[in-house]
């Protein structure tokens, strides 16, 4: 939590130097340990409370607008560059958006376990193991989603989007679809990036795949443990 607080500030420092000391009092208030998951994209920052509800912060020009869903029935959330999707207790999805744009949209239906959102589109896995992707498609985030009903997990990128097998294989679309995972040890969690992807394996170990050039890939840390 140190680290996301002194990553935030310099975010905000580098932006906007005359930023005022409230919106640094903001961020502590919202990066508080009550709150059990936080989302981040571009112009969200957003947590899930430790109740259900969720408190969201959108940003015009630096400027905070806060704002508190106290629905209550929140279990997860994830945010995209400018809109905001949540799971719900019943399995249902709500999405929220600054912008009126098509990842605004949120799939029908009560029968989702997990969702992403990415760059401009958004992915979500079904209790069937069936994906549902929707949003902006320039490279086939949306239109090339697998139609098996044998993923366990999925996770949205910038442009692309990844799932992980029964099988223990990682599927990937979009314009990352070349990027390839090798075989070793079970994976038990994946996480897409922009021209990246990093997976957790059951021994802790993580490995990481794609676009070095910030050494994003080389610089995986080569320990277990996570």
């Amino acid at each position: 939590m140190i680290y996301l607080r002194t990553q935030l500030f310099a975010i905000l420092d580098d932006a906007r130097p005359d930023v005022p000391s409230v919106l640094h009092e903001i961020i502590c208030d919202f990066a508080e340990p009550k709150h059990s998951r936080i989302a981040i994209g571009s112009t969200i920052f957003a947590t899930l409370q430790s109740n259900g509800s969720i408190r969201i912060l959108w940003y015009n020009r630096h400027i905070p607008i806060p704002r508190i869903l106290k629905d209550n029935k929140f279990i997860s959330i994830s945010a995209g560059e400018s809109h905001l999707m949540a799971l719900k207790s019943d399995g249902s999805i709500v999405c929220w958006s600054r912008d009126n744009i098509i990842c605004f949209i949120a799939p029908e239906g009560n029968d989702f376990v997990a969702i992403s959102a990415g760059w401009y589109h958004s992915c979500a896995l079904k209790s069937d193991g069936s994906i549902v992707s929707w949003g902006r498609d320039e490279y086939g985030q949306v239109s090339e989603t697998p139609t098996e009903s044998d993923f366990t997990a999925v996770s949205a990128g910038k442009y692309s989007s990844s799932a992980l097998r029964t099988d223990d294989t990682v599927s990937i679309w979009g314009v990352e679809r070349r990027l390839t995972v090798s075989e070793g040890p079970e994976i038990t969690q994946i996480s897409m990036g922009h021209g990246i992807i990093s997976i957790l394996r059951v021994d802790g170990s993580i490995d990481s795949y794609g676009n070095d050039e910030n050494n994003q890939v080389s610089g995986t840390p080569k320990r277990t443990g996570f």
